[in-house]
């Protein structure tokens, strides 16, 4: 682990213990650094995500520990995925938090191996090696941070960072009782940061809502000592405790008077790992375009619990996006970027796509999106660099979207599935039941079509439905029919807390239906079939349409279709291509019309039947959507606006 240099010591010193990814450095640490820098605070950064892994590997390499004992990058990952799961943190559940029970009275353990999950049961002996490495990783860490003599040390506290955190805190706090400590993040939001301070007396000052306006003059109150009272843009306390309220949010003026995000110091860090030729080319920099999610103002989804109070849209502008996408590039050598807003802006679809694509640049980008988004659009995303969405497609029940206030169809998630194929843009996506109210026989009937969607691309599974902090069912499970329960962690596992306080802090929790209705007997057709569709997709089992003159030809190479060859003629050739963003008969009748051409609507509805007995086109509605994709989609028709 490095250590920094003598000097007089440093205003802030900022950290993000495991488990974030150490494959991005941190967009909050990122961003706060510039910010403090800009109001001329001596700021420093550090990624202890990258020294943590370093600790696993270097620990798996000494005499005794068997090679199949190693900690690898790869079992990282598996806990920094699960960040709301309590894996993480109930790794570093050790001293100076508490001292943990033998692991054959361990309650998390045990709810571990009796899980339904057998890759969930499969990960208790990783989460036994990694935790009897944190300790060393503990004093070292707390080690470096007295080294550097920060005033005021700032903890970044994700879902997943809580216990890693607090335990170094405490060890900081011990050997120099006179750094002051500030915590921050989206596991402090709401009730959660309450809770987190009334519990841990040793936390100077808790941040709640966008830092950005309030940080730089907090820090300098700690470093004088003097009491955290109210100032223009802040209330303090809450509830009596060390609480700072960020009272506004940023405007999208002030969104873009943000400075660009310094990453300086993850790169420093990670060009001092033995580990850094093996993740350099999936190494990614973040980039935020927008705050809130401009759907969820005017519709909150019924599930959703993301953005807390700070739910109100906020976007930079198209020109302030671009020059942080180049800025970063140009400065880190890096064209991998992850978008980290929850939705992109209609304003970026129109005006920041058509500039990043200008800008003649390989870049490769994450974003998340809604599930709505048209054929054209999907190209555009291509076009500019972007490979992977996060569209939140969640069903391919138009009833039960309906419940959770998607607003969007089936057919619009279907639509946007075979659009992503065409384009070659992946689509991260799962499936989610259990909702208040969903209609069981729609499980049934979605089981049934799922074979025709084979050569698309699958969920990543299939999950219950989690009742999360801030979401409607949380905020009013009266009106949905639900009783809350308890959490799904219990951080009295965890952490040195009593049943109050582990409530508090937790912000997914298990639900009861009112109805009684027993979820897991439906959902059974549906799972069998979702895993037949994850075990056998393959790029290569294709469902593809080729235009010649006069004719089209379908080339069905579909899980079981062997390859199958269907040939139209004009009439249905026409009648296909139609159908490119679905469509109904009596829309495809008034089309001929427009030819001049006569043709009865009940034939077309007739060969609309037989398509979809074919499984060659998805029904809903009374619309048909065509499910082959055009052998060169950048050649097809456009977008059939209105469908």
């Amino acid at each position: 682990m490095s250590r920094p240099s003598a000097g007089p010591g440093i205003d802030f010193l900022l950290a993000a213990m495991p488990w974030e990814t150490i494959l991005m450095p941190s967009i909050r640490l990122g961003l706060l650094k510039a910010v403090c820098d800009a109001a001329g605070l001596k700021c420093e950064v550090r990624h202890f995500t990258l020294a943590a892994m370093e600790h696993f590997i270097g620990t798996s390499c000494v005499p005794g520990i068997p090679a199949d004992e190693a900690i690898r990058i790869e079992d990282y990952d598996i806990v920094a995925q699960e960040t709301r799961s309590g894996l993480g943190d109930w790794i570093f559940s050790v001293p100076p938090l508490r001292d943990p029970p033998p692991p054959d009275e361990d309650p998390f353990l045990a709810r571990m191996r009796t899980s339904e999950d057998p890759a969930w049961r499969g990960r208790v002996d990783l989460a036994l090696r990694m935790r009897a490495r944190v300790p060393a990783f503990l004093d070292a860490t707390a080690s470096e941070v007295l080294a550097y003599r920060p005033r005021v040390l700032g903890l970044s506290l994700n879902f997943g960072q809580t216990a890693a955190s607090l335990a170094l805190l405490r060890l900081v706090k011990a050997r120099n009782p006179s750094i002051r400590v500030v915590l921050g993040g989206a596991a402090c939001d709401g009730p959660m940061g309450i809770a987190l301070a009334r519990a841990f007396p040793e936390v100077d000052a808790l941040v709640r809502g966008e830092a950005e306006h309030v940080l730089p003059e907090l820090v300098r109150d700690l470093i004088r000592g003097d009491l955290i009272g109210p100032r223009e843009g802040r209330n303090h306390p809450v509830d009596g405790l060390p609480v700072v309220e960020a009272s506004a949010r940023l405007s999208a003026g002030e969104l873009d008077a943000l400075p660009v995000p310094d990453f300086s110091d993850y790169f420093e860090h990670l060009t001092k790992t033995s580990f850094r030729e093996r993740i350099a080319d999936q190494v990614a920099l973040p980039v935020e375009a927008s705050r809130g999610c401009w759907w969820g103002q005017k519709h909150h989804c019924t599930f959703c619990g993301l953005n807390g109070d700070s739910i109100a849209y906020r976007c930079k502008s198209a020109p302030r996006v671009l020059d942080e996408f180049v800025a970063l590039a140009r400065r880190y050598r890096v064209l991998r970027f992850q978008v980290v807003d929850n939705i992109i802006a209609n304003e970026h679809l129109r005006e920041l796509l058509p500039r990043l694509r200008a800008q003649g640049a390989d870049f490769s980008m994450f974003w998340e999106t809604k599930s709505n988004l048209t054929r054209r659009q999907v190209r555009d995303l291509r076009d500019a660099g972007v490979r992977m969405i996060q569209p939140g497609i969640e069903s391919l029940s138009s009833p039960i979207l309906a419940l959770m206030r998607k607003g969007v169809t089936a057919l619009q998630n279907v639509r946007l599935l075979k659009w992503c194929a065409a384009y070659g843009v992946m689509p991260a996506w799962n499936f989610l039941y259990g909702f208040p109210g969903e209609p069981e026989a729609e499980y049934a009937r979605m089981a049934a079509f799922i074979p025709s969607l084979g050569h698309l691309p699958p969920p990543s599974g299939l999950r219950p439905l989690c009742v999360d902090r801030f979401s409607p069912y949380f905020d009013d499970p009266d009106r949905y029919g639900i009783d809350i329960q308890e959490p799904e962690i219990d951080y009295r596992t965890i952490l040195p807390v009593d049943a109050a306080t582990a409530t508090g802090m937790a912000y997914q929790f298990a639900y009861r239906h009112r109805d009684g209705r027993d979820t897991g007997s439906y959902v059974e057709p549906l799972r069998f079939a979702l895993d037949a569709w994850l075990s056998e997709w393959h790029p290569a089992r294709t469902l593809t349409y080729r235009r010649g003159p006069g004719f089209l030809s379908i080339v069905d190479r579909r899980p079981g279709a062997a390859g199958s060859i269907s040939d139209f003629g004009p009439l249905e050739a026409a009648i296909y291509l139609a159908c490119e963003d679905g469509a109904n008969a009596a829309t495809i009748e008034r089309w001929f019309t427009g030819q001049g051409l006569a043709v009865n609507v009940g034939w077309i509805q007739g060969f609309l039947d037989e398509l979809a007995r074919q499984k060659l086109v998805f029904v809903e509605g009374g619309k048909a959507l065509a499910l082959a994709l055009p052998a060169s989609p950048d050649n097809s028709a456009p977008d059939s606006e209105g469908a």
